[in-house]
Order: structure tokens, then sequence, then C-alpha cells
């Protein structure tokens, strides 16, 4: 019983961890891609943790899923004080591996560096 439910627990957390380092690939180096990044990824972690709990019922998570809808989602946002803080951890550590380059203003690049025109 409780290998059924650390070991789906661990891989939301490891998922929580890898999925914005992947996202990042696609989305723009800057604070409004990083939002983008956090909503996707915590969108895709809610799914998988419904996704995940309702396997974890088998054959009667059509039943519950029929009677009481909701009880999935519940159980997907208590898995969320779990893998939101490493999801937050791993967006935190993001910025670090963007160049000098992505906090620019746009069109400084054709600025002078030292601040002049």
């Amino acid at each position: 019983m409780i290998a059924g439910v650390l070991v789906p627990l661990f891989a939301l957390g490891a998922l929580a961890w890898l999925l914005p380092r992947l996202a990042a690939r696609w989305l723009p180096r800057s604070m409004r891609g990083l939002v983008m990044n956090g909503a996707i990824c915590g969108a895709i972690l809610f799914a998988a943790g419904v996704a995940l709990f309702a396997a974890l019922y088998g054959d009667a998570a059509g039943v519950v899923w029929s009677e009481a809808p909701a009880h999935f989602a519940v159980l997907s946002a208590r898995a969320a004080l779990l893998w939101g803080p490493v999801l937050v951890l791993s967006l935190a550590g993001l910025p670090r591996r963007w160049g000098p380059g992505a906090w620019a203003e746009p069109g400084a690049e054709d600025r002078d560096m030292r601040g002049g025109d």
C-alpha cells in the first residue's frame, strides 16, 4: 500500500524537476517564459496526478469517476504539496543557465555595452 502511493508521488516529484528543464528549450528566456513554463508544467503535472491516481484505483476508477469526478482532482491537488515546491525550485534554477544577454532590454544589442549611444 505504502509503496503503491510513494512510488507515484516520487515519480511526480521527479517529473516536476525534469519537466521545466525540458520545456525551457522551447520557451523564451525571459520572465514571461518562466511564468509560462511554470503554468504549463503545473497543468501537465496536475493532469498526470489525476491520471496516476486513477490508475492506482484500477477497476474501481470507473465507479469513482462516475460517482465523484472531483475525487481524483482533490488527490492530485494534495500531491501538489509534494511536487509544487520541487517545481518552484526547478524553475528558480533555470535563469542560472541563461547567458548574459537573456536579461537585456529589447534592442540593447544594438547599443554600445559601455552605456553610450
